[in-house]
């Protein structure tokens, strides 16, 4: 029985060939196919298509560090996958650093100076994420502590406000 898998293929055509220009004379198909079945393919190939590198990410995240330039398409598959990667992107945009707080807050550590809207993002996730936040504004605050009033534990300067319904409601929580 003759085998015609793509990883059987690109084994054949690498007798004369890198593995790189072996990958690069599969199809499409056969490309997408032997990713996301043979996911370490993917760190010898070089100049894949943008598919072929959302097949990859799709598969395993790390496999992100081994695209040289990534378009923010990529981007922002990567850090809806593990928003950890944000912090080996260069210069993410607005929208890549959003996808990565929205995905999980706690992301926002990883960006330097986080919109308003990115820091509302992550303590509206999870109140915790308020630990990341410098400028804790009374409404962030309260967001946090509407989440659980043990979040007043994170919050640096906390407001009047803030102070009181963490005193109303410390014992209603913790029961």
């Amino acid at each position: 029985m003759i085998d015609c898998s793509p990883l059987s293929k690109i084994f054949d055509l690498t007798n004369k060939r890198s593995l790189s220009e072996s990958f690069d004379l599969l199809s499409k198909e056969e490309q997408l196919e032997l990713i996301s079945e043979h996911s370490w393919v993917f760190k010898s190939v070089r100049n894949t298509s943008e598919e072929v590198q959302l097949a990859a990410i799709n598969c395993y995240a790390d496999l992100f560090l081994c695209i040289p330039d990534p378009s923010e398409i990529v981007q922002l598959a990567a850090v809806k996958k593990d928003p950890k990667l944000i912090l080996i992107i260069n210069k993410p945009s607005i929208e890549v650093q959003m996808a990565a707080v929205q995905h999980n807050g706690y992301a926002i550590q990883y960006i330097d100076n986080p919109t308003y809207e990115m820091q509302v993002a992550a303590v509206m996730q999870s109140g915790s994420n308020i630990k990341y936040i410098r400028n804790q504004t009374p409404e962030l605050q309260m967001i946090a502590l509407e989440d659980n009033v043990i979040n007043m534990f994170w919050i640096k300067m906390p407001t009047n406000e803030a102070r009181v319904y963490y005193e109303l409601y410390k014992d209603v929580q913790n029961d």
